[in-house]
């Protein structure tokens, strides 16, 4: 019998998005598979829309009262059967024939999660750097081990990109189950897309990362992502803080600006949940590149980041470690002018060009890039020489 597959999409006033991350659903020739939106009391058209498409594979749930991010996501997951599940953003897309290439990699691998690196796209509603798209055209998949992940990790010494996250690719429902058995509820931060990685690698050892992208991740002018790191207190921004019903961690807050802050928030809330305070996080680490993060964002991000960090819970000599890097890191903001970028095996291409406008053109101009015998190679194991290799580079950077 095939596997069952759920995408879940959750969303709030944005159905002019969400109309266009439901035709790459929809368009899907998998056969056992579900879409899930879940709509967090939307005052927009958003429950027409997605009725309008009258496909019997969507099921639309509303928690019927306004729910922060991370208890929407809890909310959708309650809703949930089957055998694997992956949260798509509203503004996101799956490439063409992704359901039916995750289920061949899974069978044959059988991993608890196979995620990968999405491609990128930039709404034309975007200041910087519009209808843009970016991917990496790279031939590999790796068996990734949770113990060398997560030891670099809690070092300060590898971004979250590639942790088994529930935003980054399918997830095993039965390792959501079993956390949830245990802990009662999955999330205890408010970044969701984070916390589910740490979450399911304390119950995993290992699974597949893929450079090849099944999903393509947007970025509009309503994510919250977006919101969090352009300018401080937007309408956007404050809604996500003010509808928060989980307690930041007293050690570190979210702060705008700076996405090291939403991992080590989320490193300190699992080590006490799930590692059992098992993970020695490098703090230290983390403290010089959240700095290093906003001295280069505008000013009044800057200012707001610092305030945050100095009324931490902290030992005094932890403050006496962020104050050296305040200094060292004075604020910089840059220049308006975009940067190009030179990153090997990456395709980074203007989207009006090739009359794309919406995730829907995105995804399916990328689905036709791709070879598809990108999809069939081998799964190889990343040792240990090469996670040393990786922390010896990020020590040197």
């Amino acid at each position: 019998m095939d596997l069952k597959f759920t995408v879940i999409i959750p969303t709030r006033d944005r159905a002019e998005t969400l109309y266009h991350a439901l035709k790459t659903c929809t368009s899907q020739k998998y056969s056992n598979f579900e879409i899930i939106v879940s709509d967090n009391c939307s005052e927009d058209n958003t429950k027409d829309v997605v009725n309008s498409f009258e496909d019997d594979r969507i099921r639309y749930i509303n928690p019927q009262k306004r729910l922060g991010m991370s208890s929407n996501w809890e909310f959708a997951l309650s809703h949930v059967s089957g055998d694997y599940v992956m949260v798509l953003g509203d503004d996101d897309g799956l490439l063409d024939n992704m359901v039916e290439r995750a289920f061949n990699t899974l069978t044959k691998s059988h991993s608890p999660a196979l995620i990968w690196q999405k491609a990128s796209y930039t709404w034309p509603n975007i200041k910087k750097n519009p209808n843009e798209i970016s991917f990496f055209l790279m031939n590999k998949a790796y068996s990734i081990s949770v113990r060398h992940l997560l030891f670099i990790i809690s070092m300060g010494l590898a971004s979250y990109g590639r942790i088994p996250s529930l935003y980054s690719g399918f997830i095993s429902v039965d390792i959501i189950k079993k956390i949830k058995s245990k802990h009662g509820t999955f999330f205890h931060s408010e970044t969701p897309d984070i916390y589910s990685g740490l979450a399911i690698m304390s119950k995993i050892d290992r699974y597949i990362y893929s450079y090849i992208p099944y999903s393509v991740s947007g970025a509009s002018a309503k994510s919250n992502g977006y919101a969090l790191s352009t300018k401080n207190k937007n309408k956007l921004m404050n809604l996500y803080f003010n509808e928060m019903d989980i307690s930041q961690h007293s050690e570190m807050k979210i702060i705008p600006g700076s996405v090291t802050s939403q991992l080590l928030e989320c490193l300190l809330q699992a080590n006490e949940k799930y590692f059992e305070g098992s993970l020695k996080i490098w703090k230290k680490k983390f403290y010089e590149k959240i700095v290093k993060e906003l001295s280069v964002r505008d000013h009044d991000i800057y200012e707001n980041g610092i305030d945050v960090l100095k009324r931490l819970d902290l030992k005094r000599s932890e403050l006496k470690q962020i104050n050296r890097f305040i200094e060292k890191y004075p604020n910089v903001p840059p220049n308006s002018k975009s940067k190009s970028r030179d990153v090997p095996f990456e395709i980074c291409l203007n989207g009006s060009d090739f009359d794309i406008s919406n995730i829907n053109d995105a995804c399916k101009f990328i689905s036709k890039i791709i070879p598809d015998n990108y999809y069939n190679n081998s799964i190889k194991k990343f040792t240990f020489i090469e996670f040393l290799g990786l922390i010896l580079s990020r020590l040197k950077g």
